[in-house]
C-alpha cells in the first residue's frame, strides 16, 4: 500500500493474498502502465492509501 498512486511512493502498510482493507471511495489513478485504486488506512498521513488494482479483489 503506498502513500501516493505511484510506485517510488513510500510504502506505508505491506498487504497479502487475503488480508481485506477498507474501501475509500471508487477512486482510481494511474501512474505509466501502473492503476491503483484508493482504500482507507491509519497507515496513511491522510488515512488514504493507495493499492495496485491487480492486487485487489472485491468481496
Amino acid at each position: 500500500m503506498y502513500e501516493n498512486p505511484n510506485p517510488n511512493s513510500v510504502v506505508v502498510r505491506a498487504k497479502h493474498a487475503g488480508d481485506i482493507v477498507g474501501a475509500s471511495t471508487c477512486e482510481g489513478a494511474g501512474y505509466n502502465e501502473y492503476g491503483y485504486v484508493l482504500v482507507a488506512t491509519d497507515a496513511a498521513a491522510d488515512g488514504r492509501g493507495w493499492m495496485r488494482e491487480e492486487a485487489v479483489v472485491q468481496i
